[in-house]
């Protein structure tokens, strides 16, 4: 289905398409003019109505109702914070389980680069590291609902940049057989499960 376009001069439009045989008579014109006006209100009402369903364009009242839809209720977060949480929950709703899937969710709700590794097909780790506004709760809740069924989570977060904070294993090799985190600072230190929520 086509996208509908906003008309902005149904009444320009009108009285320029009278019929020639009533062009220039000011009674028809009026009586046209009245009856455009009140289109060219209907048509704005249902545009207003389609831009504000859409969720970059709605408000915060919109956005709840929206939420409430798509099984995200409103928590009152900020308009720009609960709108991302909007979009996460719908991604989650239709996520098949991959890794794509739970990395787009992170980069939905965090402006931090997620990092990631999967050690077995069945267990997933990732970390999202320097960004101390993201919701951890309200990330593992999403990763939790859009990972598969079968698949274990391993989510890790810190307010520091990932070079400060994490590394996989606790090898010099970031591509260690055995996976899990470390603490960057000291190789000796970590892992499998250091600083790691399991869910």
């Amino acid at each position: 289905m086509a996208e509908l376009t906003h008309i902005h001069d149904h009444v320009r439009s009108a009285i320029l398409n009278l019929d020639q045989a009533f062009a220039g008579k000011s009674r028809i014109a009026s009586i046209v003019y009245a009856f455009a006006v009140e289109v060219q209100a209907l048509e704005d009402a249902i545009q207003s109505v389609i831009s504000l369903r859409q969720i970059n364009n709605a408000g915060i009242e919109q956005l709840k109702v929206i939420g409430k839809i798509v099984g995200e209720r409103y928590a009152s977060q900020a308009v720009e914070t609960y709108r991302a949480y909007v979009h996460a929950r719908i991604l989650t709703n239709r996520s098949s389980g991959t890794t794509t899937d739970l990395l787009r969710i992170v980069q939905l709700l965090s402006t931090a680069t997620p990092l990631w590794h999967q050690e077995w097909w069945n267990q997933i780790s990732i970390a999202v590291a320097g960004d101390s506004s993201v919701s951890l709760d309200g990330l593992n809740r999403m990763l939790r609902d859009a990972k598969s069924a079968n698949e274990g989570l391993n989510l890790y977060h810190s307010i520091a940049a990932s070079s400060a904070s994490l590394r996989f294993d606790r090898s010099s090799s970031v591509t260690a057989t055995t996976g899990g985190w470390g603490r960057a600072s000291n190789a000796a230190i970590g892992g499998k499960g250091y600083r790691v929520r399991n869910k």
